[in-house]
Order: structure tokens, then sequence, then C-alpha cells
């Protein structure tokens, strides 16, 4: 049961009621079983509607100081040790408000970055605030009612115009995120998602729960992200393949997931692209091998553009396309893109 529920609706009866007293015509006020008392407010917001967020908790709510809307988001983990622990092991204890602590202060630097107003184009959902209330972690974000999911479902119909106006909305929210120098870290297609325009529809970046500077990642237990999107480099970082030379971890590895990404979309098919005579749900670890990638058109009347996103698949960072390059080929007057 969720953590904001603090009471339970006690289970009907069993007992079988006499015919007698099933016939008689009901009492004037019926008893009412207690309701389920749900805690709605979490520190400054009022919860309003639960919205699917695959592990975390997540909520539509209201922040009780200005009545605008947000997005509430729960952490399934770490948690914080409560008075009891400390009473139970001290050591244990200290160990784990350190670690609470030292992962508080790593989301709050990475928003700190994000927020820098002096960078960006809009394209990024930031969160804005994070705190912990009793034992659980939040993030607070801007809640975006009219937010359309990326899928191939929504994608099919799509002019060429639309795709090319699509893939350019992600490659500038990648941009104004790579020109603070942090790692997304988990781009999927997901974390995806889309704000209808009237050229098309522009790409906005959401979640940075596993985002990290470039220039430090976390440790290789710590660095998050989704396995079949994970890069050749993140593969080797976290020892679960090996490389033949060293694969810096870095801006490029977020290239590679896209890639994945924007093929999953746009595909006929609607999958992430196959390897020659493999399965495609292991890309990171055929790229170390070196097979060949089966990357299908995606629709967009640019050969330049789906040939450079396809070299985003390289196992050698250092020989991936530019994000620079990518929108290069994306064009500069894409309404001459054929419709």
């Amino acid at each position: 049961m969720s953590d904001f529920v603090v009471g339970q609706t006690p289970s009907k009866s069993s007992t079988t009621t006499p015919r007698a007293h099933r016939d008689a015509a009901p009492p004037a006020t019926t008893p009412q079983l207690p309701r389920e008392r749900r805690r709605t407010t979490i520190g400054h917001y009022k919860l309003e509607r639960r919205i699917e967020g695959g592990k975390a908790e997540c909520w539509m709510c209201t922040d009780t100081r200005d009545g605008s809307q947000k997005f509430l988001k729960k952490f399934p983990s770490p948690k914080m040790p409560s008075e009891d622990d400390r009473i139970r092991d001290r050591t244990s204890y200290d160990a784990q408000v350190a670690a609470c602590n030292a992962f508080r202060n790593h989301h709050e630097s990475i928003m700190r970055d994000l927020n820098d107003e002096r960078i960006g184009n809009g394209s990024l959902v930031k969160p804005f605030e994070a705190f912990w209330h009793e034992s659980s972690f939040f993030k607070v974000s801007p809640f975006i009612s009219d937010l359309k999911d990326f899928s191939n479902e929504r994608a099919r119909s799509w002019s060429a115009k639309s795709r090319v106006l699509a893939i350019r909305g992600v490659l500038l929210a990648l941009r104004e995120l790579h020109d603070r120098g942090i790692v997304h870290g988990d781009i999927k297609r997901e974390n995806i998602h889309l704000v209808a325009m009237p050229t098309g529809f522009v790409a906005r970046l959401i979640d940075f729960d596993y985002a990290y500077r470039a220039d430090a990642p976390p440790a290789p237990t710590v660095l998050g992200g989704t396995e079949d999107y994970y890069s050749p480099e993140v593969l080797v970082y976290k020892g679960l393949a090996g490389a033949h030379r060293a694969l810096p971890l870095g801006l490029a590895s977020d290239l590679f997931s896209m890639s994945l990404a924007l093929h999953e979309v746009f595909s006929s098919k609607g999958r992430r692209p196959p390897w020659i005579g493999a399965d495609p749900t292991d890309a990171a670890l055929h790229s170390l091998s070196g097979d060949k990638v089966d990357y299908e058109s995606l629709g967009t009347a640019r050969p330049l553009l789906e040939y450079r996103l396809k070299l985003c698949l390289l196992a050698d960072p250092h020989k991936r396309p530019q994000l620079s390059e990518l929108l290069s080929a994306c064009g500069t007057n894409i309404g001459r893109v054929a419709s």
C-alpha cells in the first residue's frame, strides 16, 4: 500500500445475515464503514491526482502557496533512517544519513545547473525543488498538462517535415543539457515528451534523476539508467562488458541512447534497431562486438540525418557525430522538407 495511506478500509464481515433480517426495510440511517484516510499534503503540496511514473510514485498536485499545479515525484529509495534506527545502531544510522545527504546534494547541484537561465531554449522540463519528507525524498517540477507521449503510434502518420521537426526538438533539448556539461543518463522514448505547436510537435526532455556531470560520473554501482538503452561505454564502465580500448564516459553516451529511441519512434515496426542476426535489446554489446546494425529509414526525407543517427551507434564515442552535425543535417529550412 502507498506510503501516503495512513488507514485502511476494513473488509466486510463474512457472517451470513438471517433471511428475515435481509428482507426487512433498512434503518433510516445505515452505519458507514470508516473511509480510507489519506494524507492530502506533502510539504507545501496538496495531492490531486496520481500519475503513472514507473517505479516512482508521482502526483499532480497544487502548490498551496500560489495555487499553481506542480508535478511531485516520490523516490522509492534511499530512505532517511528514523530515530529508532539511531538507537539500534548509531554507526549504521550515521552512514545512512550521510548517504542520504549526499544524494540530496547531488540532485540539488544538478538542479542549480539546469535552472541557470544564462543557458537554454526551454526544451527541458526542469525540477526546481527537492526535499525530504519523513523518510522519503521528493522532487518537484512544473506540471505541463498538454505533454504527449513520444510514441510510434502517434508518429506513424506524421509527414516527413513533422518527423524532422520532432527530431530537431530532441536534438535542441539535448544540446541545452550538454551545454551545461550534464549527461542525461537515461535517454529513452519514455523520457521524451511532446508539446503540440502550429508547426508540429516540439520535444521536451524530462526526468533527470540519473543525470551527472560529464567530468564527474558517479561510481559504477551508482550509475543508473535503463539497460536496454545503455551505451557501450556505460556497459564497460559498469563492468558488464570488456573493450579493446578505453571508452570515455561522457556526453556522447546520450547520443547512442537517443539514436535507439528515435528509431523506436519512427521506424516502420516501432522498435529499436535490430543487429543483423542478433537480439536488438543488446545494442551496446553488439556495437562493442562490431556487429552490423539494420537501421531502418525514419521517413524524414533527410538521408544525411538518418545516416548520422546511425553513426551514433558506433562503439567509439569519438567517432559519433557532434550534436551540431546532427542539427545541420536537419536543414536550415525545414519548411522545404517533403510532406
